[in-house]
């Protein structure tokens, strides 16, 4: 048997050392089999592929597999190249993984929450404006997730209407940033939106 902590220990010893290489991951899923593989590249940029999952939805079931086996091949170096697949920071997806078996929509805020989500929403605040903040956030997310960002912003719109829940909505998007350039980066490029809701 292996642990998602093994995982862990193997991912953040990779990323000490600058490593590159690949994991391989075995788990079983109602008595089946399954496998995945981990891409790392000179310790910072991760990948996984797993049941031909996007790296959110990889992730979050990543954690609650139960782990049968761990393999590790290093290699000299491998450029985790753009198959369709997210390449994401190392550091964002420990953080992820070590987060905890949570429910799905907690990986969505990347832990960059920003402090105004938690406050009331004016009743000045125009609604028509904040329908808008889907677009405008979809304008964002393309930069980093090019067309795949309108999937994204709907799945997201789901579950924090931006009509109802602007702030809600405007941590996932951010925090969906944040996996791409960080959590700073992501914070300064939706500020401006922030600001129509505050």
């Amino acid at each position: 048997m292996a642990t998602l902590q093994e995982l862990c220990d193997m991912i953040l010893l990779m990323k000490n050392k600058g490593q590159s290489g690949k994991i391989y991951f075995y788990s079983k899923v109602n008595g089946k089999l399954r496998s995945g593989i981990i891409t790392i590249s000179d310790g910072k940029d991760f990948n996984i592929n797993y049941m031909n999952k996007n790296f959110l939805s990889a992730i979050t079931e990543l954690r609650s597999l139960e782990l049968t086996l761990l393999t590790l091949v290093p290699c000299d170096r491998i450029i985790v190249e753009s198959d369709g697949s997210e390449s994401v920071n190392i550091d964002i997806v420990l953080q992820l993984l070590k987060a905890g078996n949570q429910p799905e929509k907690a990986a969505w805020d990347a832990r960059a929450t920003d402090p105004i989500g938690s406050k009331a929403i004016p009743s000045q605040i125009d609604r028509s404006q904040l329908i808008q903040l889907q677009d405008e956030a979809r304008s964002l997310l393309e930069k980093f997730y090019g067309s795949g960002a309108t999937i994204k912003i709907d799945e997201i719109a789901t579950y924090y209407p931006p009509a109802e829940k602007p702030r809600e909505f405007l941590d996932q998007c951010k925090g969906l940033a944040a996996l791409m350039v960080g959590a700073d980066k992501a914070g300064k490029s939706f500020k401006p939106l922030y600001a129509k809701v505050s």
